[in-house]
């Protein structure tokens, strides 16, 4: 899945649709890694680079705590890598 920014997938994260059914997917999988995918300069396309932004005022408990629990976490390495590739 790709969103706009990292609020966008903490929003989803935090969604009714998502969290009414967390509990019977997470009974499919023994253990799960989520990664953060990042386009690397041009070839990018229609995706935006992964900026680790503040929640907004407006953003509700759940989404919060979805950021706690998920936080962006992004390699030196990659960012070395990214501003030289966008720089």
């Amino acid at each position: 899945m790709a969103f706009n920014d990292v609020n966008d997938f903490y929003s989803h994260q935090a969604s009714p649709y998502h969290t009414g059914f967390t509990t019977e997917f997470g009974e499919c999988f023994e253990s799960i890694k989520l990664e953060w995918i990042d386009p690397l300069g041009a070839a990018h396309g229609r995706f935006p680079p992964t900026v680790d932004t503040p929640l907004p005022d407006e953003a509700s408990e759940a989404i919060a705590a979805e950021r706690r629990r998920m936080p962006l976490r992004e390699a030196p390495w990659w960012r070395a890598m990214r501003i030289g590739a966008d720089g």
